[in-house]
């Protein structure tokens, strides 16, 4: 029987015997590429230009031709003499006949994991031993090499989903030690998942163990803040809130007995220049009321909005920004600031405003860190 394990170290073993080393790179890769696409065939003019593309179509025929023959020669045929590969003038793909078992396509069967009984999943769990082609990088091939950094994205959100099933599972069954074990290997798996975050605190909850929920939440937002300069969203912070309510509810509402301030921003004139709605509000933030934004921003995110603001910096910077920083920045200002006070813009009518300030505005009204009147 053949054994061919593509996630983690490539292992490919035939009767028992491990033939991995025997196989060139390119024969890995094109066994990969017939594996993704199982059970339809492949165009050889398509593996080719994943695998070749800067050769001569002659040559590219030449090196898939003679790899293929390779697989042909070192993976022999099963126990009912059917051969591995099936090859025609055109196509080429592996023989549906063939008796070998494969960790992406055992993966890729279970199409609704809501109908997986808990055996099955934890089958399918242990065959996520590592990325997707570990370790390989193929030089000139762009193309193939984007498609591996696809499949690993895509292996690692199905071990996600598999996992987060089986907490579902296993909480049905009252099991709650595989439950904490599987919820710390999602943590591990992706540590600045929101989603990961609040089914833990979730499940820490259900179970009684509120200090826990707490805690990791801690840890959670650190952990945010340290490596994303970023803090959780307003949902993960309503539901520690809620915790902390429950927890010591005393000493939550002498916390909060302090009532928000409301600032009005009113923006009279605009122009259609890009991010000058955004600049328009932190002038006004600083220069008309007086806040010192400075001890809501990292340094990191001050850099990031003084390149769109001349008020943030007493020098001026020049360098390149992304769209992505910017709202980032503001929101995370925001959110900061909302803990102290609430924003509130008004619109006069007929107001010009760039296209990014008016979506980013309408984003942090519907998260409710911003509001907004006509």
């Amino acid at each position: 029987m053949l054994e061919i394990k593509l996630l983690g170290k490539i292992k490919i073993k035939y009767l028992n015997v491990d033939i991995s080393e025997q196989l060139s790179t390119k024969a890995i890769a094109i066994l990969s590429l017939l594996l993704l696409n199982y059970p339809r065939d492949m165009e050889r003019e398509k593996i080719i230009s994943y695998l070749w593309p800067d050769s001569s179509l002659e040559t590219g025929k030449y090196n898939l031709r003679y790899n293929l023959w390779n697989l042909k020669k070192i993976i022999g045929k099963d126990e009912r003499l059917n051969d591995f590969l099936k090859i025609n003038r055109n196509h080429c793909g592996i023989n549906k006949n063939y008796n070998f078992s494969s960790d992406i396509i055992s993966i890729n069967e279970i199409k609704e994991l809501r109908r997986a009984s808990i055996k099955n999943l934890e089958f399918i769990r242990e065959k996520f031993k590592g990325d997707f082609l570990e370790g390989f990088y193929f030089k000139n091939c762009d193309n193939y090499n984007e498609l591996i950094i696809q499949e690993r994205a895509y292996f690692e959100n199905r071990n996600i989903k598999i996992l987060l099933r089986l907490v579902d599972l296993y909480d049905d069954e009252g099991e709650v030690e595989n439950c904490e074990k599987i919820l710390d290997e999602l943590s591990k798996l992706d540590p600045y998942d929101e989603k990961i975050a609040l089914k833990n605190m979730k499940y820490f909850e259900k179970i009684g163990k509120r200090s826990s929920a707490i805690l990791f939440y801690n840890s959670f937002k650190n952990r945010l803040i340290t490596s994303l300069s970023i803090e959780p969203s307003p949902e993960l912070e309503k539901i520690y809130s809620d915790l902390i309510i429950r927890k010591n509810p005393e000493v939550f509402l002498e916390k909060n007995k302090k009532i928000k301030d409301k600032i009005q921003i009113k923006l009279l004139y605009g122009i259609s220049v890009k991010y000058f709605g955004i600049s328009e509000i932190l002038r006004i933030l600083i220069k008309v009321k007086n806040i010192d934004l400075s001890s809501y921003l990292t340094k990191e995110e001050e850099i990031i909005l003084g390149t769109i603001s001349s008020y943030l910096l007493d020098e001026i910077v020049t360098f390149n920004i992304s769209d992505i920083k910017v709202l980032v920045s503001f929101e995370n200002l925001l959110y900061r600031l909302n803990k102290d006070m609430m924003v509130s813009v008004i619109l006069v009518d007929n107001l010009e405003l760039d296209k990014f300030s008016i979506k980013v505005l309408k984003y942090l009204s519907n998260k409710g860190l911003i509001e907004i009147k006509y």
